[in-house]
C-alpha cells in the first residue's frame, strides 16, 4: 500500500485489520474548468475532481481497488482457493476481480447474466465467445470459458447468489479448499475495511487543496451503483469524527442503481461494520455522521447500463473542455447529473469535489454512441 496516513489507516491497524501493502490507496484532486458546465454562474463555486480513474491499472483500477486492499487480505489469511464473482458481461468490477484474484493465486470463476437479447429474439444459454469490446475485452483473456457461468438475464440477486453457491460449492470440491462468493461490485464484508480508506484521502485532499480553517470541500459528488463505497465515504468520515452533521461537507450520493432507502440501509450496514471492525460504538459514529443527499438521476438514467444521450454527450464535452475521460455508467452519469443540479439550485456554492470512480475502458463497447456525441460538439 502507498505511504499513507489518516485516522480511519490508524484505526484499522490498531485493531489489527489485515490490509494489503501493495495496492495504491491515494489519488490526487485537481481543479475543473467553471467553463465546463453550461449556463452555470462560475461566481462563488471552485470545482475539483479526484482522480480515482487514475488508481491501478486498466484491468484493475478505481475506487473498487480500495475495497481488494482488504479482502484479498482477509482471503488469503484465510486460505481461500477460489473466488466466484458475480456480476453482468460489462460489469466494471469483472476484469478488475478476475485480474486481482488471479495475481493473489485465487482462482476467479464469474457467475454472469446474459447480454439481452434484441427485441423478439430468445436469450443464448452461453453466449461465449462475446465480442471483446468494454470491459468484455479485459475479462475474457483472464478467465477460461469453462469457468464462466451464465444465469439469464432478468435473474434476480437472491437467485443469482443461489447458483453462484452452488458454483463454489463444486469448485471447493475441485481445489480442496474454501471458495468464496464476490457479490456485484465485490460487496463483500471483508471489503469495507478498506474501501473505508476513502475518507482519509479525501481529507488528504482537502487539507492539500482547500484553504481556511475547515480545509474540507463544502459538498462531495460520489456515485452509488451497490452503494458499498459511497457509503464507506459516510462511514469513514464518521470514523474520523471531525465532519459531523453541521459543517462541511455535505456528501451527494447520485444513485446509479438501487433506490434511497436501499442506500440508507447500506449506510446503517456501513457503520455497523465500521463499528465491529474498529471495536467502536456504533451510535457514538451515526452520531458523527456527515450530511448527506442521494440523488435520483433526472437525467442519466438509473441502471447499470450506459446512460442516456445525455449523458455522452457529457462524455464528449468534459473530454472536449477538460481534458478528462469519463465512463457511460458511472462517471459520465455523475457528471451529467451534477450538471443538472447546478442550473436548478444556486445552494451547491464554495468547494465543490466530484470523485471519479474509474471505468473508463467500458467506453470502449460504445464507441458508436461516443462518436456520434464528439460529432455534434
Amino acid at each position: 500500500m502507498q505511504k499513507m496516513a489518516g485516522r480511519v489507516l490508524e484505526k484499522l491497524r490498531t485493531a489489527g485489520v489485515p490490509l494489503l501493502a501493495d495496492l495504491p490507496v491515494h489519488s490526487r484532486v485537481h481543479a475543473l474548468p467553471a467553463a465546463l458546465f453550461d449556463a452555470v454562474p462560475p461566481t462563488g463555486r471552485r470545482f475539483w475532481v479526484k482522480r480515482d480513474d487514475e488508481l491501478g491499472s486498466v484491468a484493475a483500477g478505481g475506487s473498487k481497488l480500495r475495497k481488494y486492499i482488504s479482502y484479498l487480505a482477509s482471503a488469503k489469511a484465510r486460505g481461500v482457493r477460489g473466488a466466484v464473482v458475480l456480476g453482468g458481461p460489462q460489469s466494471n468490477n469483472i476484469p478488475a476481480a478476475a485480474a486481482l484474484l488471479q495475481q493473489n493465486g485465487i482462482r476467479p470463476s464469474l457467475c454472469l447474466r446474459r447480454p439481452r437479447a434484441p427485441a423478439g429474439r430468445p436469450e443464448v444459454a452461453a453466449p461465449l465467445p462475446l465480442p471483446f469490446v468494454g470491459n468484455a475485452l479485459l475479462w475474457q483473456p483472464l478467465v477460461s470459458a469453462a469457468d464462466v457461468h451464465w444465469v439469464p438475464s432478468d435473474c434476480p440477486i437472491d437467485a443469482m447468489l443461489v447458483h453462484a453457491s452452488e458454483v463454489a460449492r463444486r469448485c471447493a470440491t475441485e481445489l480442496g479448499g474454501a471458495v468464496d462468493v464476490l457479490p456485484e461490485g465485490a460487496n463483500h464484508a471483508d471489503a469495507w475495511a478498506g474501501a473505508l480508506l476513502l475518507a482519509d484521502d479525501v481529507v488528504a485532499n482537502a487539507t492539500a487543496a482547500v484553504s481556511g480553517p475547515a480545509a474540507m470541500f463544502d459538498h462531495i459528488f460520489v456515485d452509488a451503483g451497490t452503494g458499498l463505497t459511497a457509503a464507506a465515504l459516510l462511514a469513514g468520515l464518521a470514523v474520523d469524527g471531525r465532519w459531523a452533521t453541521g459543517g462541511p461537507p455535505i456528501v451527494h450520493v447520485v444513485l446509479v442503481a438501487g433506490s434511497p432507502a436501499a442506500f440508507s440501509a447500506q449506510v446503517e450496514h456501513g457503520l455497523e461494520r465500521a463499528a465491529a471492525l474498529l471495536a467502536l460504538d456504533a451510535a457514538q459514529l451515526r452520531a458523527r455522521l456527515p450530511a448527506y443527499r442521494v440523488h435520483v438521476p433526472a437525467v442519466a438514467g438509473r441502471s447499470f447500463g450506459p446512460g442516456t444521450a445525455a449523458v455522452f454527450a457529457t462524455i464528449a464535452k468534459t473530454a472536449r473542455r477538460a481534458g478528462l475521460l469519463l465512463d457511460p455508467i458511472y462517471s459520465g452519469k455523475l457528471i451529467a447529473e451534477v450538471e443538472h443540479l447546478l442550473q436548478q439550485s444556486t445552494m451547491l456554492a464554495g468547494d465543490i469535489l466530484l470523485i471519479h470512480s474509474g471505468g473508463v475502458p467500458a467506453l470502449f463497447g460504445f464507441q458508436n454512441r461516443l462518436a456520434a456525441a464528439t460529432a455534434a460538439l
